[in-house]
């Protein structure tokens, strides 16, 4: 009688293959790392926090409810956003207030978060709004006129926005317009009875206390004359 052959015995070893294995675990190797970042990036901004509080208890600022109309300022220099950390306190005796915002762009497939900081500091009177910003000219194209001064370079470098020329002529004398040539990076606007600058991320102490410097140089520049004339009183 023929014996039968044995059956082939084959282990799994040899039914996978290198690449089914491979195949398998880049997957889950994937998801790993990127919950790791996730986690890093979360435990590293934490720690940001934490250090920036820190610094902002240094300087005798402290926590404060966000503040609907710096948020509404954001809202018309960017986009409708949510504000974030707010801090208020007092500089050289000008209260101030110092705010986190972040707003969503999308250009229909994807989404980028974008996060900015606004720094306020109180004027003696309301004046109407001026807005100073970078001159580009995507700005020029799309936000139309603004005021040109007698200063070129300042003209090719910053716009201001203001409906009524003759009280910008006022704020923006040769003066204003020399310290804001020596502050570039410093982008700003009247709005009421604050003086407010803003910046990209956000806001780190020490940027801060430079950007409030360079904001109370240019308040002193006002001139006397422009407070009387057109501003408006606040009552509290």
């Amino acid at each position: 009688m023929t014996p039968f052959p044995a059956p082939e015995v084959r282990y799994v070893a040899d039914v996978i293959s290198p690449y089914a294995v491979l195949s398998l675990l880049f997957p889950i190797v994937l998801i790993a790392g990127v919950g790791g970042l996730i986690i890093w990036r979360m435990r590293r901004r934490q720690e940001l926090l934490r250090q920036r509080a820190a610094q902002v208890a240094s300087v005798g600022w402290y926590p404060a409810p966000p503040n609907p109309w710096l948020a509404q300022i954001a809202a018309n220099l960017f986009r409708e956003g949510e504000p974030g950390e707010t801090y208020a306190g007092v500089y050289q005796g000008r209260g101030l207030c110092v705010l986190d915002y972040t707003y969503v762009t999308s250009n229909g497939k994807t989404q980028q978060t974008h996060t900015v900081n606004l720094v306020a500091l109180t004027l003696p009177v309301a004046l109407p709004p001026l807005t100073v910003m970078h001159e580009s000219g995507l700005r020029r194209m799309l936000r139309g006129r603004d005021l040109e001064l007698e200063n070129q370079q300042f003209n090719d470098q910053f716009r201001v926005e203001c409906v009524d020329d003759r009280y910008a002529s006022a704020v923006m004398h040769p003066r204003m317009m020399e310290c804001v040539l020596f502050n570039p990076g410093l982008e700003w606007q009247i709005a009421g009875n604050a003086f407010v600058s803003w910046s990209v991320d956000g806001f780190a102490v020490p940027d801060v206390l430079g950007r409030l410097d360079a904001m109370t140089r240019l308040i002193d520049l006002i001139p006397p004359f422009v407070l009387r004339d057109y501003g408006q009183p606040m009552f509290s």
